[in-house]
């Protein structure tokens, strides 16, 4: 990774504080359907780890972390997801139900 090093003052001495370079054109905010074929895709033809690299050879302007977190969480097979509203209804009515009703 490259670091950029940035000084500046402070109690009269200079200081070095290195911090990542980013990319200026990362993309934020919510995943489009594209993106998620072309990860798919990828991750199908090349395997799984290597998630920097997975951000690169795709083109998805995406971070690693970025593109590890939408696979693991939304786009691995075998991932079980249900609405928020519909699990938190069971919880509710699990905890209104009396214990004898089981």
């Amino acid at each position: 990774m490259e670091y950029a090093a940035t000084q500046f003052m402070s109690g009269g001495r200079h200081q070095h504080h290195a911090r990542p370079l980013v990319p200026a054109a990362v993309r934020k905010g919510p995943w489009t359907v594209e993106e998620d074929i072309v990860l798919m895709s990828y991750v199908a033809v090349n395997g799984l780890g290597g998630w920097d690299s997975v951000a690169r050879g795709t083109g998805l302007n995406r971070t690693g972390k970025s593109c590890r977190l939408r696979w693991l969480n939304y786009l691995r097979p075998g991932v079980r997801r249900r609405a928020p509203v519909q699990m938190g209804q069971q919880v509710v009515q699990d905890r209104e139900a009396p214990p004898w009703t089981d």
